[in-house]
């Protein structure tokens, strides 16, 4: 009787990667290609893999006949800000039930000046120490503390509270443009250009201004996030993450180091935002027309996650970490003007089709390189109570990098609504423990591909393969 291996395949809880080796992973596994799935189940939150939260359109948010937003439940953005600002109308969240105005991070600030002159065709903007502060090319300017419409640089040096502008780069220099200006409580102001991070510690006029780093900077005026100390943004060679202040880290390098370098900002709207629920922080890549490059950013696993949004109008070009009575959470506004929150109880993404794919492998069926398997038995186990099937589809190859393109390039057919090259067998599993499926493919190397068009939770797959002789 031929020989047999039995293997149960883990979830890949690192993520996409698309750096590493086909062969030998150590725990926690990685998947060649992912779509639309987490390391944490919407069932219950357990880090066992499954689809992402779904969609759904947040109640209560309506457009006036002026184009502001108004808020049903008087929630409020994280800048909040009061004083004598005039707001865009057609960019910035202007009132709510009641009365309290808040601050869109993705809007520019139109700002008075009763005293001096406020800067013109700024670009980026932020309140601080509760000044308003603007970025135009490489120069910021600050309002006199507590008084928005006082750009009064003029008044006595002894004057703290008084307006100030300034630039980041060395006396004598014409330095970079500004590309974003992060407010940190009221502890720090952080300059970036697109190569270099510089810190401003305390108050505008006392502060001292100091460099983080010379080489990253960030690409877009709302491409980072912040997690209490910590700050994760996009630059022109990927994700970094790392702590207020200190020089960062490279996050996406050792998983998918090409999808997110040098990404077009001119054609493209950049934003992130922290989630506290999930853990993790959201990055989405928008084109002015169909769909973008989108990602959720595991911090604890350290793992990436592609996000696709099969609807044109769900494309996020708003991010808002929202605070309320309970977890702050994260509302998008879609390109249809539609706001939208993650729910991990919803199904669909407001109604459309919410399209997952995890590649699990690859994985050697044969005892070693110079042997041939048959897969003899596959079997799955998904959560309970999921009331829901999903498809499962076996890949083989002669090679871990053949078995892994094939499936890739698969899953991409799938997503373009073209038909799946190279699949050996295929069936659909429901929840719980599944009947033992009998594939007999054969290859020494394999991919189980799992897809799902609902909400769906991981448990286990197991499989027996029989040994061959010599795979010629």
């Amino acid at each position: 009787m031929p020989q047999t291996v039995n293997k149960t395949l883990a979830f890949p809880l690192a993520g996409v990667v698309r750096r590493g080796g086909y062969r030998d992973q150590t725990r926690p596994y990685s998947a060649p290609w992912a779509v639309n799935v987490r390391g944490a189940a919407p069932l219950e939150g357990r880090e066992r893999g499954g689809s992402r939260p779904g969609l759904v359109e947040i109640a209560g948010v309506t457009t006036t006949a002026e184009g502001d937003w108004e808020w049903e439940d008087g929630s409020t953005i994280e800048w909040e800000s009061g004083g004598d600002i005039t707001y865009d109308y057609a960019e910035t969240l202007i009132e709510t039930s009641d009365g309290i105005e808040i601050i869109n991070p993705a809007s520019l600030i139109s700002v008075l000046a009763d005293k001096g002159e406020a800067p013109t065709d700024y670009t980026i903007s932020c309140i601080y120490r509760d000044r308003v502060v603007l970025g135009k090319g490489a120069l910021w300017y600050a309002s006199r503390a507590g008084d928005h419409a006082d750009w009064d640089y003029g008044a006595e040096m002894t004057d703290i509270g008084r307006a100030v502008a300034g630039t980041v780069e060395l006396a004598g220099q014409t330095g970079s443009d500004l590309t974003a200006i992060i407010p940190h409580r009221d502890k720090a102001l952080i300059f970036a250009t697109n190569n270099s991070l510089h810190i401003l510690g305390g108050d505008p006029v006392t502060g001292k201004l100091q460099v983080i780093d010379e080489d990253i900077g960030i690409i877009a005026p709302y491409g980072w996030a912040l997690n209490g100390e910590e700050l994760a943004f996009l630059s022109n060679d990927g994700v970094y993450v790392g702590n207020v202040g200190s020089r960062p880290a490279r996050f996406s390098e050792g998983r998918i180091p090409d999808e997110l370098k040098n990404v077009d900002v001119d054609s493209n709207t950049i934003v992130m935002a922290y989630d506290p629920g999930a853990r993790g922080y959201h990055l989405f890549i928008t084109p002015a027309s169909g769909t973008g490059s989108h990602y959720f950013l595991d911090i604890e696993n350290k793992a990436i996650w592609p996000v696709v949004f099969g609807d044109a109008g769900h494309q996020p070009v708003i991010a808002a970490r929202v605070k309320s009575d309970n977890l702050e959470r994260v509302y998008l506004q879609g390109r249809d003007t539609t706001w939208r929150e993650f729910v991990s109880s919803a199904v669909d993404d407001d109604g459309e089709t919410l399209q997952s794919h995890v590649l699990i492998g690859p994985v050697r069926t044969s005892a070693n390189d110079v042997r041939d398997a048959l897969l003899a038995e596959l079997h799955g186990i998904m959560a309970q109570d999921i009331g829901s099937t999903v498809t499962w589809h076996v890949i083989m190859g002669e090679s871990a990098e053949s078995t892994a393109d094939t499936a890739v390039a698969a899953v991409n057919a799938m997503l373009a609504n073209g038909t799946p090259e190279g699949v050996a067998d295929s069936g659909t599993w429901s929840e719980g423990r599944n009947r033992v499926n009998r594939p007999r493919s054969r290859g020494p190397w394999m991919i189980v591909w799992i897809s799902a068009e609902t909400k769906w939770a991981y448990e286990a797959v197991a499989i027996v393969a029989r040994q061959f002789g010599r795979n010629r």
